[in-house]
């Protein structure tokens, strides 16, 4: 099947659970492969809070209670995407769902949000579930980032996402290896309620505490940090692992945040020994909008001649977005879009199910 020239809306709903990133993307392919692409335009449909205490609570709740949230989750995306894509006529929708459920050591992944239900009520075909082919090649289904770094920012090397989760991607001509690091806005975000913010404007709560070295330690001693890649974190891990060390360790908040940013910047620096020194990492997620986030890591990377980049606002907000809009694009064209010596699948793979709206 070939279809070079596609206008797609990428969706994606994030661990950090600030809301429903959209992106109407225009992609076309060139004759030596290359991919030529355009953010039309972009936005963020914020979670009601009832909505977002419940997508939560998935992990932890019965079938009967995951599919409800699951379907009004679905009817939240299609008055979403209805209000946002209005009179653009598109071709597809490439969405990721929100992911309850990662446990690819077991065998399965799971992202709610019923891309039946989406197609028909827009009357545009959706390329959804893009993880778990991969995940049944014996893959952990993650990271996907590295596909749209390959064709769409081929210019970098390394780049740094700092969303809910930490990932790296570091590309060194066909060889990519990429994994999560920590957890990220995440934690942060779940501190920062404490000062009933939904997340801490530029780091200044964290920027105002002391790094409390007991928090520090235990938190290092985490066991998926020990872990070599392939390798990728959950929701779950987050809430289950991480935030209970901050909830029952006893230091100021301000500390506690402190000591997070810390050790984010710890873990990446880290990470970054794959990268060769001298090198620019572009960095992307909600993250880039916490200065004091970016100057900790970059404050331990600068000894190595290491620096960060950040693209343009669009692109480092809806870098995802995009990323969802390029894995429909080549799921519809036949074009593998996950990546085995990212993953630690048995091969390159075609990931998507095609939902047609029309039959």
């Amino acid at each position: 099947m070939n279809k070079p020239g596609l206008t797609i809306c990428g969706v994606m709903s994030g661990s950090s659970m600030d809301g429903l990133d959209m992106a109407i993307c225009s992609f076309d392919q060139n004759q030596n492969g290359s991919v030529t692409w355009e953010i039309k335009k972009a936005s963020t449909s914020e979670f009601p809070e009832q909505l977002i205490t419940d997508l939560l609570s998935c992990y932890e709740s019965s079938s009967s209670f995951i599919f409800s949230v699951e379907q009004r989750f679905s009817d939240f995306c299609v008055d979403s995407l209805r209000s946002f894509i209005g009179t653009e006529n598109l071709d597809y929708i490439g969405f990721h769902g929100h992911t309850i459920f990662h446990e690819p050591q077991d065998g399965f992944t799971t992202q709610i949000g019923n891309a039946h239900h989406i197609a028909q009520s827009l009357e545009i075909p959706v390329v959804a579930q893009f993880r778990n082919k991969d995940v049944a090649l014996g893959g952990q289904g993650a990271p996907l980032a590295p596909i749209v770094e390959q064709y769409l920012f081929s210019d970098y090397k390394a780049f740094l996402n700092l969303g809910g989760i930490a990932n790296l991607s570091v590309h060194n001509n066909a060889n990519v290896k990429a994994f999560d690091i920590t957890a990220c806005n995440q934690p942060l975000n779940h501190l920062s309620s404490y000062f009933n913010k939904k997340f801490d404007d530029n780091g200044k709560i964290a920027s105002s505490g002391r790094i409390d070295e007991g928090l520090s330690e235990k938190l290092s001693l985490l066991e998926f940090l020990k872990l070599k890649a392939p390798k990728s974190l959950s929701n779950t891990w987050v809430q289950n692992e991480f935030i209970p060390i901050l909830e029952n360790y006893d230091c100021p908040v301000e500390d506690k945040m402190a000591t997070v940013v810390d050790h984010i910047a710890l873990q990446i620096a880290d990470s970054c020994k794959l990268i060769q020194q001298g090198e620019s990492i572009l960095v992307s997620g909600g993250g880039v909008h916490n200065g004091y986030m970016i100057d900790q890591i970059q404050k331990k990377l600068v000894h190595r001649s290491i620096f960060i980049e950040k693209p343009i606002d669009l692109i480092s907000e809806f870098k995802e977005s995009l990323l969802m809009g390029l894995m429909a694009y080549l799921r519809v064209n036949e074009i593998p879009n996950c990546l085995a010596s990212v993953t630690g699948a048995l091969r390159d793979s075609c990931n998507g199910i095609i939902y047609r709206s029309d039959l």
